[in-house]
Protein backbone atom coordinates (compact mmCIF):
# COMPACT_ATOMS: atom_id res chain seq x y z
CA UNK A 1 0.00 0.00 0.00
CA UNK A 2 1.33 3.54 -0.94
CA UNK A 3 0.28 7.01 -0.91
CA UNK A 4 -0.80 8.51 -4.72
CA UNK A 5 -1.79 11.86 -5.58
CA UNK A 6 -4.22 13.11 -8.96
CA UNK A 7 -2.12 15.19 -11.33
CA UNK A 8 -5.47 16.16 -12.25
CA UNK A 9 -8.01 16.63 -9.59
CA UNK A 10 -5.60 16.57 -6.40
CA UNK A 11 -7.37 13.58 -5.11
CA UNK A 12 -4.80 11.82 -2.57
CA UNK A 13 -5.20 8.31 -1.29
CA UNK A 14 -3.10 4.34 -1.36
CA UNK A 15 -2.97 2.24 -4.01
CA UNK A 16 -5.51 0.38 -1.65
CA UNK A 17 -8.85 2.34 -1.70
CA UNK A 18 -11.59 1.49 -3.22
CA UNK A 19 -12.14 2.99 -6.65
CA UNK A 20 -8.28 3.21 -7.45
CA UNK A 21 -7.18 1.01 -10.65
CA UNK A 22 -3.15 -0.18 -10.61
CA UNK A 23 -1.08 0.99 -13.22
CA UNK A 24 -1.53 -2.83 -15.06
CA UNK A 25 -5.86 -1.93 -15.27
CA UNK A 26 -5.36 1.05 -16.56
CA UNK A 27 -7.37 1.82 -20.13
CA UNK A 28 -5.46 2.70 -23.39
CA UNK A 29 -2.35 2.91 -20.92
CA UNK A 30 0.19 2.93 -24.22
CA UNK A 31 -1.80 6.20 -25.58
CA UNK A 32 -1.45 7.93 -22.44
CA UNK A 33 1.86 7.86 -21.30
CA UNK A 34 4.42 10.61 -22.61
CA UNK A 35 8.34 9.16 -23.73
CA UNK A 36 10.64 9.77 -21.08
CA UNK A 37 7.91 10.69 -18.50
CA UNK A 38 6.85 9.79 -15.05
CA UNK A 39 5.11 6.57 -14.82
CA UNK A 40 2.11 6.64 -13.04
CA UNK A 41 0.78 3.88 -10.10
CA UNK A 42 -2.59 3.92 -11.89
CA UNK A 43 -5.46 5.93 -12.16
CA UNK A 44 -7.62 8.17 -10.03
CA UNK A 45 -11.07 6.89 -8.63
CA UNK A 46 -12.35 9.95 -8.52
CA UNK A 47 -11.60 11.66 -12.21
CA UNK A 48 -9.55 8.52 -13.96
CA UNK A 49 -6.86 11.13 -14.85
CA UNK A 50 -3.16 9.41 -13.73
CA UNK A 51 -2.29 9.33 -9.66
CA UNK A 52 1.10 9.56 -8.94
CA UNK A 53 3.23 8.05 -6.00
CA UNK A 54 2.98 10.70 -3.39
CA UNK A 55 6.87 10.06 -2.15
CA UNK A 56 8.40 10.11 -5.81
CA UNK A 57 8.18 13.55 -6.98
CA UNK A 58 11.60 14.70 -7.82
CA UNK A 59 13.68 16.83 -5.18
CA UNK A 60 16.89 18.59 -4.86
CA UNK A 61 18.89 19.43 -2.17
CA UNK A 62 22.09 21.85 -2.62
CA UNK A 63 24.26 22.55 0.61
CA UNK A 64 27.17 25.22 0.01
CA UNK A 65 29.84 25.02 2.57
CA UNK A 66 32.67 27.03 2.05
CA UNK A 67 32.33 27.96 -1.77
CA UNK A 68 31.86 23.80 -2.61
CA UNK A 69 28.30 22.96 -3.71
CA UNK A 70 27.23 18.88 -2.20
CA UNK A 71 23.87 18.29 -4.11
CA UNK A 72 21.41 15.54 -3.12
CA UNK A 73 18.40 14.26 -5.32
CA UNK A 74 15.72 11.34 -5.67
CA UNK A 75 15.71 9.84 -9.17
CA UNK A 76 13.99 11.58 -11.33
CA UNK A 77 15.56 15.43 -10.33
CA UNK A 78 18.20 17.23 -12.88
CA UNK A 79 20.25 19.08 -11.34
CA UNK A 80 21.99 22.22 -12.68
CA UNK A 81 24.10 24.56 -10.29
CA UNK A 82 25.31 27.79 -12.02
CA UNK A 83 28.02 29.43 -10.07
CA UNK A 84 27.94 33.16 -10.75
CA UNK A 85 30.86 33.71 -8.44
CA UNK A 86 33.41 32.11 -9.85
CA UNK A 87 32.72 33.55 -13.66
Amino acid sequence: MAKVRCDNCDWEGETSDQGFTILEGCINLAERLDPGGEVPAGDCPECRCFCYLADSQPSVTIEVRGGVASVTRNTGATVTIIDHDNS
